[in-house]
């Protein structure tokens, strides 16, 4: 005998026929099959416009207090020199940009750039985690 709406659910203990359940590849509205192909319970992408922040603790910098936590933005680096997020920086080009001055222009792959102080600590910064034990 097929399913008829309110009968109970052979497969999902509990629930009735001809309601949407997680899992579903068909949508039910109104105990009916729906035309067209939906997944109702598929995961939505959000679009966040804040990047990732990550706490990590440091040593003390100048003027920052004992326990400061600083607050790193995930992919900076990569977005202010204008590189892809899947680039991965090598020892020698951070060695040379952190020998950069404040201030002065330079070239790095083919884009020319200004060093602010903002991108001298994220290039020192860079550099030093590099240094790390991963």
């Amino acid at each position: 005998m097929p399913p008829k709406k309110g009968m109970k659910s052979k497969t999902h203990k509990g629930d009735l026929d001809y309601t949407t359940k997680r899992g579903d590849k068909d949508y039910h509205r109104g105990g009916h099959d729906e035309k067209e192909k939906k997944k109702p319970f598929s995961k939505k992408k959000s679009k966040s416009s804040k990047p990732k922040t990550e706490v990590i603790k440091l040593r003390k910098s100048e003027g920052a207090d004992e326990n400061a936590n600083i607050k790193i933005k995930e992919g900076a680096l990569h977005r202010q020199l204008k590189v892809g997020a899947d680039y991965t920086f090598k020892k020698s080009e951070m060695n040379k940009l952190d020998k950069i001055e404040v201030g002065s222009e330079f070239d790095f792959h083919g884009k020319h750039f200004k060093m602010t102080p903002l991108m001298k600590k994220r290039v020192s910064l860079a550099h030093t985690m590099m240094g790390w034990k991963k």
